[in-house]
């Protein structure tokens, strides 16, 4: 049987980040093109420069690592249509001009960044299209806002690309539904994600407890500063904040008690992540909008210096971007803290970056100097991936004749793992094509 769908790994072959993945049927569409920032200089990394003419794009989701090198397909004066849902959409446009037009990123230009944004084609979720005679389809993967799994059928075979997957409700969204995945013809090709190939989470109700109480105690100590992700990471925080601390309805304070007096702490949002969850209150698949809604009602937006001033001035908990602390907002309250505050990481940081320096070795670096900093600092985990069970899950779901592992720093562990389970799986290198 001669293959009809071919694949071509141009990114996230053997680590995360920076995908890019080609698939050949009539036409040449790219899955993603992301990049990877890779230390606390904001260094990149992008994928290969696809050889082949691209002829479409289609992005599985906004996060930087998926969508970050679209511009440079727009050199040239290329016209390329970039398919997408709406709530991708919506994240990518101010993703990639913060790249580009705020921090700046040398190799791609806002006039790049602009022809770009001309080609973006929303498309719903469900609905089928075709690019020739190639049909697509999205489904919702559960993972951010417009996050989806790519369904390709080509004269009679069939593909499944699950960019980044959730298959477990969160405060913000219901994890991705896989029965249209089980459904309809045999899959012949899976493309998956395999970030948390090694472990499954905690428990989540667990994780949000712990948290809370981190919080509270943080707060018996002094200011809590949580950096986190603009893209669906900010709204999580706040959704479980509000659900678990008694804010006063009239104030906006959360009410606490020590021993000789009565502390009120408000709520602070800096960044990107305040834009973004507002844009939220707009999109159909986030759970409980009314929610969201009067939760932004409750927080102190920042927006000046004053107001910043002010949040380190009274006690505080402070959600700011970025959330590996390589840049944004959260580095100048963080350089103002001292051991009576806390520094609370609710998310996953790449080696290399501040984040993580900060949990290893508690020292950022800025402008190329090390500062140590004597905060307290932990972290938890509100990962919106697929853990190993859910990965598993979801193999033997749709049980694919072939299953191909990327996005993972142990694609090739997982891998044989998979070959002892019984599955025809290959780990990809970069260049590879089947």
């Amino acid at each position: 049987m001669t293959q009809k769908i071919k694949i071509k790994f141009y990114g996230a072959a053997g680590e995360v980040g920076r995908s890019a993945i080609l698939i050949k049927t009539d036409r040449n569409i790219l899955l993603d093109f992301g990049a990877k920032q890779i230390n606390s200089d904001n260094k990149i990394e992008y994928p290969i420069m696809p050889e082949e003419n691209v002829d479409a794009v289609i992005l599985s989701h906004a996060h930087f690592d998926h969508s970050g090198a679209i511009p440079m397909l727009f050199s040239n004066g290329r016209k390329i249509p970039v398919y997408m849902t709406q709530g991708t959409k919506v994240q990518t446009e101010i993703i990639l001009y913060d790249s580009i037009c705020n921090i700046g990123n040398s190799e791609m230009t806002p006039e790049m960044l602009n022809s770009a944004l001309e080609h973006f084609k929303v498309v719903s979720f469900g609905h089928v299209f075709r690019i020739g005679d190639t049909e697509i389809t999205l489904y919702r993967a559960g993972h951010i806002p417009g996050s989806a799994f790519v369904d390709i059928r080509y004269k009679g075979e069939r593909l499944i690309y699950t960019g980044d997957f959730n298959l477990n409700d969160t405060r913000l969204l219901h994890g991705a539904d896989i029965t249209p995945l089980t459904t309809g013809p045999k899959i012949d090709y899976l493309i998956s994600e395999s970030t948390y190939a090694r472990r499954d989470h905690p428990d989540r109700e667990q994780t949000e407890h712990e948290f809370i109480e981190a919080i509270k105690k943080g707060l018996e100590r002094g200011r809590v500063l949580i950096p986190s992700f603009a893209i669906q990471r900010t709204a999580e925080v706040l959704r479980v904040i509000f659900e678990h601390l008694n804010f006063n309805s009239n104030n906006h304070n959360y009410n606490h008690h020590k021993k000789n007096h009565k502390n009120r702490t408000k709520v602070y949002v800096h960044g990107m992540g305040l834009t973004i969850t507002q844009k939220y209150l707009k999109l159909d698949e986030v759970k409980r909008l009314d929610k969201l809604k009067y939760i932004l009602k409750k927080i102190v937006e920042v927006h000046t210096s004053s107001t910043a001033n002010r949040a380190l001035r009274e006690h505080s908990i402070i959600i700011s971007t970025a959330g590996m602390m390589n840049g944004g907002p959260v580095l100048k309250y963080a350089v103002e803290l001292n051991s009576k505050d806390t520094i609370i990481l609710p998310g996953y940081c790449v080696e290399g970056t501040n984040g993580r320096k900060l949990m290893d070795e508690h020292i950022i670096t800025l402008d190329g100097f090390d500062i140590p900093m004597p905060v307290k600092v932990l972290h938890f985990s509100f990962s919106a991936h697929a853990d190993r069970s859910d990965l598993l899950r979801l193999y033997n779901a749709v049980a694919p004749r072939k299953i191909f592992i990327v996005h993972g720093d142990y694609t090739q562990e997982f891998t044989g793992e998979l070959i002892n389970m019984g599955f025809d799986a290959v780990a990809p290198k970069l260049g590879d094509e089947f």
